[in-house]
């Protein structure tokens, strides 16, 4: 969750449609992951948001909604160049502390950080590559599939999270990709 006042991203913007529908008040909580979700398995908190996956290490101990979004790491090139033939030895941009970086190791590219201007191929989102006007090289590097938290044992709360959701889900990617454009 975002820090004091309101969440931010497409996450919290779900979440802030999710409790209108039900007439319900937000009130943000920041914190790190570990935190958040002890506080979330005691019934401190009644959601966590944040990037998490559905393999969390916290799964079995609290409540995930089934997964609302699916994304894929994938390497891109610039616009309209095609990939080198050989990526051994080719610099890839990518995020700090990206999970991709395993898979560019094991590829033999050269991980360096986004930004920097070191590397023409990029580690990037798949529902990025329009709104950066990049080329798909064909090579996923993980793939993600997005969770909700919950307290634990709350079935008929994170059933009816999960129908919000599920009404939301052709909408996801268009957001992300607008919230990247502005």
């Amino acid at each position: 969750m975002a820090g004091r006042g309101e969440g931010r991203g497409v996450e919290a913007e779900l979440i802030g449609e999710f409790a209108k529908s039900m007439n319900a008040r937000i009130e943000w909580v920041a914190g790190g992951e570990s935190r958040l979700m002890q506080a979330l398995g005691n019934y401190q908190l009644d959601l966590v948001i944040g990037g998490i996956e559905d393999g969390t290490a916290w799964r079995d101990r609290v409540g995930i909604s089934m997964p609302y979004f699916r994304s894929a790491t994938v390497l891109a090139a610039p616009a309209g160049e095609n990939p080198p033939p050989d990526l051994h030895g080719q610099p890839v941009a990518i995020g700090e502390g990206d999970p991709a970086r395993e898979k560019l190791h094991r590829l033999g590219t050269v991980p360096v950080p986004a930004g920097s201007g070191e590397a023409k191929l990029s580690a990037v989102e798949d529902w990025q590559i329009p709104v950066r006007g990049l080329t798909p090289t064909g090579t996923t590097l993980r793939t993600a599939r997005h969770v909700i938290a919950a307290p634990p044992g709350e079935n008929g709360w994170i059933l009816r999270l999960d129908r919000f959701l599920n009404s939301q889900r052709a909408e996801i990617a268009g957001r992300l990709q607008r919230q990247a454009g502005s």
